[in-house]
């Protein structure tokens, strides 16, 4: 059903996806832990005015996340093409 250079391609696809997702399963895995560390620490220093930063960081996911649904609909019209 497939060509020999398609099937190549979708090993090397997977083939790199398989190492991106081994090389930063461990970093995704203790993220929640670390996070909520830094926040408690941060607001048993800063008081209440930690929550500023909380604004700031919130803000910055959500523009995060919009650009990464961007970015993904630009790369799945490109590979289309």
């Amino acid at each position: 059903m497939f060509s020999s250079g398609e099937i190549v391609t979708f090993v090397q696809v997977d083939a790199n996806k398989l190492y991106f997702l081994s090389a930063q399963l461990p970093s995704v895995c203790t993220l929640p832990f670390t996070l909520t560390l830094c926040f408690i620490l941060l607001f048993k220093f800063l008081g209440f005015s930690f929550m500023a930063g909380m604004g700031v960081f919130v803000l910055s996911m959500l523009a995060n996340v919009g650009l990464s649904r961007c970015i993904s609909r630009f790369q799945k019209a490109y590979m289309k093409r």
